[in-house]
């Protein structure tokens, strides 16, 4: 019985034809394609994520502001209100610009 075990030996090789190469290399070309597709989606994920804390750090100093003395001071004084409000405003609206820009790239 060990004689035959001894006789059986496996040179690790199969055989395939043109369409099982042509297949492997499909694939291999379909997971390329797809890795490529991850990695622009990580690098604009990273990109929202700046816009989204530079917009953070844009608002919150506004809000931390607002909340001073609220409760002993009710009363804002905020001369020039329109003006620095409507700069705010096209602050805001370039980081939204450039958070479309980054999802519309390809």
């Amino acid at each position: 019985m060990k004689e035959r075990q001894e006789a059986f030996f496996d040179f690790g090789f199969t055989l395939e034809d043109e369409t099982d190469i042509l297949q492997r290399s499909q694939i291999t070309n379909d997971m390329d394609e797809l890795v490529a597709q991850v990695n622009l989606l990580r690098m604009k994920l990273k990109s929202m994520n700046l816009c989204v804390h530079d917009m953070g750090a844009k608002i919150n100093p506004l809000l931390t502001n607002l909340l001073k003395d609220a409760d002993t001071k009710p009363i804002i004084n905020w001369p020039n209100r329109k003006e620095r409000i409507q700069q705010f405003a096209k602050l805001l609206d370039k980081i939204i610009t450039e958070a479309d820009s980054i999802l519309e790239e390809k």
